[in-house]
């Protein structure tokens, strides 16, 4: 899709702009807004109005999130301190300065506002639907997301709930329009937890009433977590299209940072899939504090980016949050300014090469990148399977010698040591295969990233990584998709970033109770959120929920190991309690 949307403008000026008038056509760069994750309620650097974020760097912004849903209720919609009135007698808010806009009055800044004696008037007064979509950005509102309770349990109620999303935040009626009468462009999935049941129906409802405005084009889109393929949506971007995926490379074993970056597996399912234009997003952390891992720096993302750009459904860049990437200083004058300028120069070099508008130099140096993408595509192509890429060495072979004492390297389903000078070859447990840490500096031995985990019966307590365990009597257990990436390790300690997500539409509470078994040589000695006990290779963790009510956990623990390297706890052992 990339090379044939540069095709069709070979004739414009080298000056072209990234922010188009379509979306999600791109490259291009995508904002999530509505979750404050940069800070507090009322703090300096909190949330800023959504008409600010459209300045022109990005070509589309997600408005986060409705957090609860069921077809026969109003849905909750939480935007942290964007809006905070409700209408009378509902949970649901009435922020009609973000829809209807009030741009041009003063702005009104509650410091601290306090939810617990009723509504306040909303932080902001300028935040404005339409003057972004006045502008060329597209306004999208996302469902889900890892904190609240929702999910649907059958087609009816996806059909169902569809319509009820079009009349109060699309084109239709109701008396309940948060947004008064501005229209979103479209709907965002970012479903963290429960069952795939009813989203199918969803989509293909939100289609035919979309067909019924001709006024305008709407979107379906999704976000996947980076594990391929996704616990829950990925039976529903299997079965019916959407306009595009903005899949989260980050929180797990295969973000963009680590040795299992796995773009290219979501690129070749793009190919096959129902719309095989579909665009996919590189979709990062915009600060370091935004997730638990996968933030990369902007040198690194330089990189990645020439790496990935020249992929035919490559279509950009999307950022959790707005918030983060305006504040993050870790480029001149922000990280959210040097993601749209990083783009902008991709694609520059690109349309130069393919229009030979350029002066000489210039498109002696756009041909050199060129090349240098067409080249990196060819090594990311070559490589169909999922195996970790680094540190990866298939020649090491026993007793060769070695430099670094304690170095490790991959060795598909197995690993070597360097000890004492020279190379120890050990094999990972049966099923498991060799995987780089997230920084790249160490291994550990996990099940591959594949991620099998359909709708659970009754009698399932746990998936993980595609394993069910029975449970043999009535216990008070989730069913739940566990994914554990090793962030760093040597051979004495390690830490990890642990994502659980909910696969029926239960969400987890404020106290939560995790056990799994670990390998002798584990021991686990903190937690984050949390107390830990281990009782020989049985762990237990006892944690306090941040987010009180949600669909999903991501946590960081750690410990100690003697000898060898961390193993990912047995999947049939994995239980997390509701």
């Amino acid at each position: 899709m990339f090379h044939q949307f540069l095709l069709g403008l070979s004739v414009l000026s080298s000056c072209v702009s990234l922010v188009q008038a379509s979306y999600p056509k791109g490259p291009g760069l995508v904002h999530y807004w509505g979750q404050d994750s940069v800070g507090e309620f009322g703090g300096p650097d909190s949330q800023r109005p959504l008409a600010e974020y459209c300045d022109g760097s990005a070509h589309a912004i997600i408005i986060s999130f409705v957090s609860e849903f069921n077809p026969d209720a109003l849905p909750v919609l939480n935007l942290a301190n964007a809006c905070n009135k409700m209408f009378p007698g509902t949970n649901l808010l009435h922020c009609p300065e973000i829809g209807e806009g009030t741009s041009k009055k003063k702005k009104k800044k509650l410091i601290g506002p306090k939810m617990e004696n009723g509504p306040v008037d909303p932080v902001f007064s300028s935040l404005d639907i339409k003057q972004c979509q006045s502008n060329g950005v597209k306004v999208l509102l996302s469902l889900g997301g890892a904190t609240g309770a929702y999910g649907l349990s059958d087609d009816d109620e996806g059909a169902r709930f569809a319509r009820k999303l079009w009349d109060i935040f699309g084109n239709g009626r109701s008396k309940y329009r948060p947004f008064g009468d501005a229209v979103v462009d479209g709907f965002d999935l970012d479903i963290e937890g429960g069952p795939s049941a009813g989203y199918t129906s969803l989509v293909r409802t939100l289609r035919r009433l979309y067909a019924s405005d001709k006024s305008k084009n709407y979107y379906v889109t999704a976000a996947p977590q980076c594990p391929y393929p996704d616990a829950i949506l990925g039976s529903v971007i299997d079965e019916v299209a959407v306009d595009a995926v903005h899949v989260q490379f980050y929180n797990n074993y295969c973000s963009a940072t680590s040795g299992s970056f796995n773009f290219d597996t979501w690129n070749k399912w793009a190919t096959k899939s129902p719309n095989d234009k579909v665009a996919v997003y590189l979709t990062i952390p915009g600060g370091p504090d935004a997730a638990e891992n996968g933030y990369i720096p902007p040198d690194s993302l330089r990189s990645i980016i020439k790496r990935i750009s020249p992929l035919s459904n490559f279509a950009g860049i999307a950022v959790w949050d707005a918030s983060q990437a305006y504040m993050n200083r870790d480029a001149s004058p922000n990280y959210a300014s040097f993601l749209s300028q990083t783009l902008n120069q991709v694609h520059r070099q690109l349309l130069l090469t393919l229009d030979g508008s350029s002066d000489q130099d210039t498109n002696s140096d756009s041909s050199k990148d060129l090349e240098m993408q067409q080249e990196n595509t060819k090594d990311i192509q070559s490589d169909t399977s999922n195996s970790p890429t680094a540190p990866t060495n298939a020649c090491v072979r026993d007793g060769d010698a070695c430099k670094t004492n304690g170095a490790f390297t991959c060795l598909g389903a197995q690993y070597a040591v360097c000890d004492l000078g020279k190379f120890k070859i050990v094999a990972c447990p049966a099923s498991t295969q060799c995987m780089a840490t997230m920084d790249n500096l160490s291994v550990y031995c996990d099940k591959h990233g594949k991620n099998d985990a359909t709708r659970p019966s009754s009698d399932v307590s746990t998936i993980t990584k595609g394993s069910s365990y029975q449970q043999q009597e009535p216990v008070d257990l989730s069913p739940v998709s566990c994914y554990f990436s090793v962030d760093r390790a040597n051979s004495s300690m390690f830490s990890a970033t642990v994502n659980v997500r909910r696969l029926d539409n239960q969400p987890f509470v404020d106290q939560v109770e995790g056990t799994f078994r670990v390998r002798s040589n584990v021991h686990i000695t903190w937690v984050e959120h949390g107390q830990v006990q281990q009782a020989g290779e049985v762990v237990t963790l006892n944690l306090d929920n941040p987010q009180h009510v949600s669909m999903a956990m991501v946590f960081k623990m750690g410990g100690t190991l003697n000898q060898g390297v961390f193993v990912a706890p047995e999947a049939d052992s994995v239980r997390f309690s509701k």
